[in-house]
């Protein structure tokens, strides 16, 4: 009907004296003769568009993407099906199970020694996350993470090893975490709105992404009125091999990070002139 309300009213700008409404009229029936062809049309070009974005997605083979939608498509507690062509799929596509709210695949390379000679060799790491009721990413639990291995085997690509992982966000702390603050404004509030911020940066951060101690405080900054300054030092992250110290940014192993508990305790206050 959009096509055929649209060229109704071009026509009945460009002829205003077709005055009669009836559906029936000859211009009427012969608009809507053209316009159902047009929307026709419009119908099959929209299909064929999402077929063919549908196939490119599907068949771009051990790319990044291709991983990370399979990855997010696991159904926890379904079994898959396969077609005539043994592509997996599930019958009943489920919203509510698909546990996997982030997902992140890395190709690393390091060199081996043969011979004397050094060769370079790829490692495919797929990196996931769930989230809790509050919309904070957390690790699958063991039984989850079991199921979506076997899962996930079903679009591996045979003699590439792919490396999965759900880890719990590392945790990231500050030596000093200082925050200057107008006069005019009460401390409390203004306390209130520094960890609001934080979390948000937290949960706003693309998955998998370098974390920046400077991005964080422009972001503080520019979030919460009052705040003149807020400066942040000592930057450290928990890793499996303990603290590591770090400055102008960091990579994050899991694809995600926790503050320390309490970290707001930490925060030092300061009016300014």
């Amino acid at each position: 009907m959009a096509s055929f309300n649209d060229i109704l009213a071009n026509v009945q700008a460009a002829i205003p004296q077709l005055t009669n409404t009836s559906a029936g009229s000859v211009y009427q029936r012969i608009i809507k003769a053209f316009s159902d062809v047009i929307d026709t049309v419009r119908t099959e070009i929209g299909n064929t568009v999402t077929t063919i974005q549908s196939y490119v997605r599907q068949n771009r083979y051990g790319k990044a993407k291709y991983y990370e939608d399979a990855a997010k498509a696991f159904q926890y507690g379904d079994n898959l099906e396969f077609d005539e062509n043994y592509q997996p799929y599930y019958p009943t596509i489920d919203t509510t199970k698909q546990i996997v709210k982030q997902a992140s695949a890395d190709i690393s390379t390091s060199t081996v020694e043969i011979g004397g000679e050094d060769y370079p060799v790829s490692t495919l790491s797929l990196k996931v996350a769930a989230q809790d009721e509050n919309g904070q990413l957390i690790p699958l639990t063991d039984e989850q993470k079991q199921a979506f291995d076997t899962y996930m085997k079903n679009f591996e690509i045979p003699g590439i090893l792919l490396n999965k992982y759900s880890l719990a966000g590392n945790v990231i702390k500050f030596a000093t975490m200082n925050c200057v603050y107008s006069p005019q404004y009460d401390q409390a509030t203004i306390a209130s709105g520094v960890v609001a911020a934080m979390e948000q940066f937290r949960d706003s951060m693309s998955f998998n992404s370098a974390f920046y101690p400077n991005h964080l405080e422009q972001y503080v900054r520019s979030n919460v009125p009052g705040v003149v300054d807020f400066y942040l030092a000592g930057g450290q992250i928990q890793t499996d091999t303990g603290w590591q110290p770090f400055t102008e940014s960091v990579i994050i192993p899991a694809g995600y990070f926790n503050y320390e508990t309490d970290f707001e305790k930490n925060i030092t206050y300061v009016s300014g002139n």
